[in-house]
């Protein structure tokens, strides 16, 4: 799993932090969830600019509501639940546009897939393009599950749904990219 027991004690700790006035602590979620909120708010927005006022939007949040996050509960599924509220309310609040790349901009999205030195450029060009067969909903799925580590349960509360349905459609992702890269 990316994100392990320490950084969600560390991040349950700075959310206790914030409350308490410390906005400092507001680096290490920024640098702990930045993104996955911009996954979120891909997953909602179809990719549009909207999605780093998002980032500054949740963060600003975060600031305002630290005091009403339970302690010891999941801090990536309440910061990620307050990414997709903010990301709903910007995408009612804007005209329709065409659909985007959930990886955003073409060259973050490579250098995020590299990050972590499991894949090389030419490997994440390969993945970053499996990603765009699917839905902007399935690309979030499969991302949050696989890449993030996040359980079904986690994703349907940050999604909104129940943990059947995004299993269910976690499953059809799968089947998916297993039919590309079979092709």
């Amino acid at each position: 799993m990316l994100f392990g027991d320490d950084t969600k004690r560390a991040c349950d700790q700075a959310i206790a932090a914030i409350a308490q006035g410390d906005k400092d602590a507001l680096t290490v979620l920024y640098h702990s969830y930045a993104k996955m909120i911009c996954s979120v708010a891909n997953s909602i927005l179809a990719g549009s600019d909207d999605v780093e006022d998002v980032l500054q939007e949740t963060m600003l949040r975060v600031i305002k509501y630290a005091k009403n996050y339970r302690a010891g509960s999941n801090p990536a599924a309440w910061v990620l639940s307050i990414a997709r509220n903010c990301a709903k309310d910007m995408a009612a609040n804007r005209p329709p546009r065409g659909s985007l790349s959930i990886d955003g901009e073409e060259a973050e999205s490579l250098k995020a897939l590299c990050a972590d030195g499991s894949l090389d450029l030419e490997e994440a060009v390969i993945v970053r393009d499996a990603l765009k067969t699917l839905s902007p909903e399935e690309t979030a799925i499969v991302k949050l599950k696989y890449y993030y580590g996040f359980s079904y349960k986690e994703i349907a509360f940050v999604l909104e749904t129940t943990a059947a349905a995004v299993n269910k459609k976690g499953q059809r992702a799968i089947k998916k990219l297993q039919s590309y890269f079979k092709e």
